[in-house]
C-alpha cells in the first residue's frame, strides 16, 4: 500500500542522505563506520524480507535457496512487493559490494541462524 511505499522511499532517503551528509565531513572514519552499519542495517532490512518471503514458498525453507533461484523471484517486482528493490541495490553499490554477494552473504548468514531464530521462536 501507500505506507509500504513510503516506508521504501524513505530508507532510500536515509541511505543517501547518510552517504551525502555523513561520510564526507572531514576526519569522518568513525562516520563512515557509523554510516556503513547504518547502510547495511537499511539493505539487510529490505533484502531479508524478500528472502524470507521466498523461503517460505519452499519445501526446504532457506536450506537449499540458492542465489539463482532467489535472482527470479527478486526480479518479479509483483513478489514480496513492500521490499524495495531499490534500496538493495543502492546499498550493495554504496557498500561497495556486488548484488550477487550481497545476496550470497545474506542468504549463508540466514541459513547460519536459522536453528537459533526457530528454537527462540518456539519459546515465545
Amino acid at each position: 500500500g501507500a505506507g509500504t511505499t513510503n516506508l521504501a522511499v524513505s530508507a532510500g532517503q536515509a541511505i543517501t542522505f547518510l552517504y551525502r551528509n555523513v561520510t564526507h565531513v572531514e576526519g569522518a572514519t568513525e562516520a563512515w563506520a557509523i554510516t556503513n552499519s547504518a547502510v547495511g542495517s537499511i539493505t539487510a532490512d529490505e533484502l531479508t524480507g524478500i528472502v524470507q518471503a521466498c523461503a517460505r514458498m519452499r519445501p526446504h525453507g532457506i536450506t537449499d535457496l540458492e542465489v539463482r533461484s532467489f535472482m527470479k523471484k527478486f526480479k518479479d517486482k509483483k513478489f514480496a512487493a513492500g521490499c524495495s528493490r531499490d534500496v538493495i541495490k543502492q546499498g550493495a553499490e554504496l557498500l561497495g559490494w556486488e548484488l550477487d554477494k550481497l545476496l550470497d552473504e545474506t542468504l549463508k548468514a540466514m541459513r547460519e541462524t536459522e536453528s537459533v531464530v526457530l528454537q527462540q521462536s518456539a519459546q515465545i
